[in-house]
């Protein structure tokens, strides 16, 4: 019973990316600069460049077209950037994934438009 409670709370804490646990953060408040997809890198990976403040990641951020809720990530994603809106991300910053010398980008978990942190 101990270890089954412990494991509850454990998995509460990293379904809860404000707190930070698990390798779960939010981005600042920012509008997309740009976004790139290749069929040929990652499957089709949608790379989206925005100022994270995020120390891990600070320029951009990838969202895996094996994750779940990949086409409603990338459209709230294109979404933003069409429309010029706000938006912050739901990120993991384990492993983040390398496109450039130095440059790493953080997975998406959530994309968060029309709210204020």
């Amino acid at each position: 019973m101990k270890k089954q409670f412990k494991q509850l709370v454990v998995g509460l804490l990293c379904m809860t990316p404000a707190l930070g646990f698990c390798g779960l953060y939010n981005t600042e408040l920012g509008k997309i600069e740009k976004i790139n997809t290749y069929a040929e890198y990652k499957g089709g990976a949608v790379l989206l460049s925005f100022n994270t403040g995020l120390a891990q990641c600070p320029t951009g951020l990838w969202i895996s077209p094996t994750s779940t809720g990949f086409d409603m990530m990338s459209t709230f994603a294109l979404a933003s950037y069409m429309s010029n809106k706000t938006v912050y991300f739901g990120v993991e910053v384990e492993n983040p994934l390398p496109v450039g010398t130095n440059i790493f980008y953080c997975q998406v978990d959530s994309v968060r438009l029309g709210e204020t942190k």
